[in-house]
């Protein structure tokens, strides 16, 4: 059996939007009915191996509950945004999500909440990059 590697599945052009998000993040924010924070934690997202698909790692403390994620996210050509599904320690059910990146711009989206996000780079060392969820439910910061 001979392979022809021409004709090996390449992933889109598109996924390359998602490429500002790969890195590790810590999060901070509150549910809009908090005066402080009430949710904290860490990110860390890559590639998976062929380029195809992100995963994003997550733990995190919510209103003084410990939670575990695990996120895959991948592209959709036919909509043009990245669907993704989330596993966590909190309950049986995956949960689907949505991201869409256009430029430095990042929403994140469900059933009842869409979080928005804006990357900006710092001109000062360490290059860092900042993002803030803003949602129905949750507004989170991110710094890598």
């Amino acid at each position: 059996m001979t392979t022809d590697n021409s004709q090996k599945a390449q992933p889109s052009p598109a996924l390359k939007r998602l490429e500002k998000l790969v890195g590790t993040w810590t999060i901070a924010g509150r549910t809009l009915d908090s005066d402080v924070d009430n949710i904290k934690g860490r990110v860390v997202i890559n590639w998976l191996a062929g380029g195809f698909f992100l995963e994003q790692r997550g733990e995190m403390e919510f209103m003084g509950t410990r939670i575990e994620s695990l996120e895959i996210v991948y592209y959709d050509p036919t909509a043009d945004t990245f669907p993704s599904t989330v596993y966590a320690s909190i309950g049986g059910t995956p949960l689907p999500y949505r991201f869409d990146v256009r430029g430095n711009a990042v929403t994140h989206s469900e059933y009842s909440a869409t979080f928005y996000r804006k990357l900006q780079r710092r001109r000062t060392p360490p290059y860092r990059r900042v993002a803030t969820r803003r949602g129905h439910k949750r507004r989170a910061q991110r710094r890598l």
